[in-house]
């Protein structure tokens, strides 16, 4: 027995009764301890009990004297092949799990990004993908805010005391501000043009409280950047929510004047949108565009045809590109269903388009026109 438990051991083949322990002992043993060794038993008596008991214990095979080599050879390499297809599924679950474990951090952080570019706000998908996900059920009760890291002089620090790459500037400030807080737990969630933003949450339930614990974060962590890196740069929070999922329909803090900011943000979700539809995800398009709209209807007329002449054209060139390398891919025959399927994903998002920019809202004379303008060439000029 304590050589099973030292040793790794495929298959034993016991008789029924031994000297000091039997085949039965030994299955049991075996069964109790989980021990992943495979047991057959020989016996001299085709007895009920004892092969109800065998089964009990998961004994692969029950012999009866006398045994038959070509019977028992058979039997060996059965369960031979049994073992190798057992320990190859064994494998590629640990290569899969392996796989997932590699990318469970950027699949986190993809959440984080669609939650606070207004990718995903269907609280059943969140659900779900927190589910997936393993994030805890926790965080849907905590208070939560949404931050930003300006960095500043960048070039210049750049240039005159950081060693490498600006990509690695960002991973190393990430792995700072995300350092362990007694107040403030941190997510990481984008960087670029000399940003970076992160999620922030309530680690003890502070409550009202929140905003003094999370500027303490902030004089924590820039004086930390400043020793460790000699780096200075400030805080602010874009927008903070008493919970993860009100956090993914809030708008992001508006201008002194009301006007929102068509700033980086902005375009990281403009860049989203048209990732979702390139990928086939209308929902998470519409998402976004639900965003678009409620953000740019509180700008201007000249702001809102800019923004929005500049998302389309933008995917108006990328729909343009995925045709011409379906050109490469797929062969002639095929072309014309690949080009046929994309279409139809562009008329879905040009009818959403139309119907919620002047269904849903009440635009003036010249933005339904733009909106039915633009939805129309982005499906046309692609056919």
């Amino acid at each position: 027995m304590n050589f099973l438990e030292k040793h790794h051991v495929d298959v034993i083949l016991s008789d029924i009764k031994m000297t000091f322990k039997g085949g039965l002992d030994v299955a049991q043993h075996i069964y109790e301890n989980k021990i992943p060794t495979r047991v057959i038993l020989i016996s001299g008596f085709q007895d009920f009990e004892i092969a109800r008991t065998a089964l009990k214990y998961n004994v692969v095979h029950y012999l009866l004297k006398p045994v038959n080599f070509v019977e028992l050879k058979k039997t060996f390499a059965e369960l031979k092949k049994t073992i190798d297809e057992d320990k190859k599924y064994k494998q590629l679950i640990e290569t899969k799990q392996s796989q997932i474990n590699e990318l469970l951090p950027l699949l986190k952080k993809q959440f984080f990004v669609d939650i606070t570019l207004s990718g995903m706000r269907d609280e059943k998908e969140l659900l779900s993908r927190m589910k997936h996900l393993n994030i805890s059920d926790e965080y849907l009760d905590k208070k939560c805010c949404e931050i930003c890291f300006s960095i500043k002089n960048f070039e210049s620090y750049l240039s005159d005391y950081w060693e490498y790459t600006g990509e690695q500037l960002y991973t190393a400030i990430q792995q700072i501000v995300c350092d362990e807080h007694a107040l403030i737990e941190c997510t990481p969630v984008r960087a670029s043009e000399q940003k970076l933003y992160f999620v922030l949450f309530d680690k003890n339930h502070c409550g009202d409280d929140f905003t003094n614990a999370v500027n303490t974060f902030f004089d924590d962590v820039v004086r930390n950047l400043k020793n460790i890196l000699a780096l200075d740069g400030s805080f602010s929070i874009v927008r903070m929510a008493e919970s993860l999922i009100k956090l993914s329909h809030l708008e992001v803090f508006a201008d002194e004047d009301g006007a929102i900011r068509i700033d980086e943000s902005m375009l990281e979700r403009q860049r989203l949108f048209m990732s979702y539809i390139v990928d086939g995800d209308i929902d998470g398009a519409k998402n976004i565009l639900n965003f678009f709209i409620s953000q740019c209807m509180k700008e201007g007329i000249t702001e809102t045809q800019s923004f929005l002449l500049d998302t389309f054209a933008k995917l108006n060139i990328k729909i343009s590109e995925m045709i011409s390398d379906s050109r490469i891919i797929f062969p002639l025959k095929k072309l014309t269903e690949v080009k046929r399927f994309q279409l139809v994903r562009l008329d879905k998002i040009g009818r959403y388009i139309l119907v919620s920019f002047v269904s849903t809202f009440e635009c003036s004379p010249f933005v339904k026109i733009l909106v039915f303008s633009l939805s129309a060439i982005i499906c046309a000029d692609n056919r």
